[in-house]
């Protein structure tokens, strides 16, 4: 697993770039991730790595920092493929909100309140990401061609007290993700501003965590 500290006041959209997309140029060779050349490369990212978006403090840039990469990542598919290694291309990007707030899944131009399901039924049970209401789990982003949404929900601050005591209660959401993983480019998490049982779950399903600060 890679941990990547970035500074969000390095990496603010500038005003030759859309809102909610930070420029890769900033993104993968800023100096002060210190990481230049592994993430100009993209040696982070393979078909179906997951990316989780963490801090414990609210306020720092996650969703934003969520939206940037997951909207970079598709413009580059659309306008400079060739920067991207060929696995990631052409398949979605699968966002995922792990926070109850659901900034992230109404930021993508979902509304969490219409949505038949959504991530508390993941946490349920994982394996109903391959079933029929899986499919209506995985929402396409009205507003980013090529993302594809797993919409989060106040609805999961229900199971927020019972979960810790599952014996797999950690480990859920990495089952789910991993029955579909070949599926996208890049599996983005977005966590809630706690070290609670969700950025938990989605800590052991990263195989990198970028931590945005202010």
């Amino acid at each position: 697993m890679r941990i990547v500290i970035v500074d969000i006041l390095y990496t603010l959209p500038t005003k030759h770039l859309p809102m909610f997309r930070i420029s890769y140029v900033y993104l993968m060779f800023c100096d002060i991730l210190q990481l230049k050349a592994s993430i100009a490369e993209w040696r982070f990212f393979s078909m179906g790595s997951v990316l989780t978006i963490a801090n414990n403090k609210g306020g720092v840039g996650k969703t934003l920092v969520t939206l940037a990469v997951a909207s970079t990542i598709t413009w580059l598919q659309k306008n400079d493929a060739s920067k991207l290694p060929q696995s990631m291309r052409k398949l979605p990007i699968l966002v995922v909100d792990t926070d109850p707030q659901a900034n992230t899944t109404e930021a993508l131009g979902i509304d969490p309140v219409e949505v038949p399901v959504n991530i508390l039924e993941l946490y349920e049970d994982p394996s109903v990401i391959e079933t029929t209401s899986g499919l209506s789990l995985l929402q396409a982003s009205p507003k980013h061609k090529n993302i594809v949404v797993i919409p989060s929900s106040i609805k999961l601050e229900s199971i927020s007290n019972t979960l810790p005591s599952q014996i797999d209660g950690r480990t859920r959401l990495k089952d789910a993700i991993d029955r579909v993983r070949d599926n996208y480019s890049l599996i983005i998490i977005d966590t809630p501003p706690s070290l609670g049982i969700f950025t938990q779950n989605a800590v052991v399903a990263a195989d990198n965590i970028l931590i945005p600060l202010t």
